[in-house]
């Protein structure tokens, strides 16, 4: 039998989907009542939306790196997409120059003109990023701690700095 949802009221007063699906039951040719089942898919459904959130999320970001073929342009505006997706007060984006093998700034959004003037003249070693990649969780997601050098430790301090995105 095909299903159909509902949305009801539980005991506290909140609102869930129900799942139901019913077949009637018949007595002499006559439907006399029906047999059915309910389940709740409330989490199902929610889980649906987040997913249909992220997939808009990503197609957005798509959306801007193929509206931009200018480097720095694309990148600011990656910065100000993941800012705002992960909803957090500053973004930064550093690109690896291989002659130096160093990680330099390139995009950021959410400094300060100093602070960001500031951030420009810092050089990061690629070996730096051997330690952090190897830290990295399932999600991509770098929970900061110190071990990074002395004026890592500091700049992440001062901006409060807990967690990172490599991508």
């Amino acid at each position: 039998p095909p299903a159909f949802e509902m949305r009801i009221r539980d005991s506290e007063g909140a609102f869930r989907v129900g799942e139901f699906r019913a077949t009637p039951e018949r007595r002499g040719g006559r439907v006399v009542g029906a047999t059915g089942v309910g389940r709740d898919v409330t989490e199902r459904k929610r889980l649906e939306q987040e997913e249909a959130r992220a997939e808009s999320a990503l197609a957005r970001i798509g959306r801007e790196m193929i509206s931009s073929l200018d480097t720095p342009i694309l990148l600011e505006k990656l910065c100000r997409a993941a800012r705002e997706e992960l909803e957090c007060d500053l973004c930064h984006t550093f690109l690896y120059q291989p002659t130096e093998e160093e990680f330099v700034l390139s995009a950021g959004v959410g400094d300060t003109p100093f602070a960001w003037e500031a951030l420009r003249a810092i050089r990061i070693p690629r070996s730096t990023f051997a330690d952090l990649v190897s830290r990295l969780d399932s999600d991509g997601l770098l929970r900061v701690s110190s071990g990074l050098g002395p004026a890592m430790d500091g700049l992440m301090a001062a901006y409060g700095v807990g967690a990172g995105l490599l991508v």
